[in-house]
């Protein structure tokens, strides 16, 4: 399931956003996973950084049946990855100024 409504996270306090939404209660394990041209702190706290058919080609081999995974990218990958594995629960992250 795509959580319709992106969570965005300030460029200023990107760190305390982002554990701020992994504190937040999900079924299964959250996964961070970035485009490679993500602020770079996404790209440290991600679980794997990557191409958008990387990031893809990531969540089509998960291991597991539930889980929330957060995506950052500037395209919008997440339908493809819904289509695949419509059990996970994905969330797109986007950044503000």
């Amino acid at each position: 399931m795509i959580i319709k409504t992106p969570i965005a996270v300030s460029r200023k306090t990107i760190i305390d956003d982002v554990d701020r939404i992994f504190r937040h209660w999900t079924n299964g394990s959250k996964h961070l996973i970035s485009h490679y041209l993500s602020p770079i702190e996404f790209r440290q706290k991600a679980s794997f950084t990557g191409t958008d058919h990387e990031l893809i080609d990531w969540v089509k081999n998960f291991p597991h049946k539930v889980g929330a995974i957060y995506v950052v990218s500037d395209h919008d990958i997440v339908y493809d990855m819904n289509v695949m594995r419509p059990e996970l629960n994905f969330y797109r992250l986007s950044v503000t100024s």
